[in-house]
């Protein structure tokens, strides 16, 4: 996901999120202003919740989540800003 940080420098605001994750998946073009976001991190506490909600556990208890393949060094950094751990 390469463009996903060569984007960066090219943009006129960088959403802080995004800035931390060092990762812009969504450019906003507006007046002439390109700004840039991350949605995975919204993404995957949606299906997070989701999942544990199908599954029937308590939202408000801790859980701790795994990553497997190529999915390992990415889902964890996101996962910081949700408060969830990993292992």
């Amino acid at each position: 996901m390469p463009c996903k940080k060569a984007v960066i420098p090219l943009l006129d605001v960088v959403e802080p999120q995004a800035a931390a994750l060092n990762s812009v998946n969504t450019l906003i073009p507006s007046g002439g202003v390109f700004s840039g976001f991350n949605t995975d991190v919204f993404g995957m506490s949606r299906a997070i919740e989701l999942s544990r909600r199908n599954a029937g556990m308590d939202l408000g208890r801790a859980s701790r989540h795994y990553w497997f393949g190529r999915y390992c060094g990415f889902c964890p950094r996101r996962c910081r800003f949700l408060g969830i751990s990993s292992g």
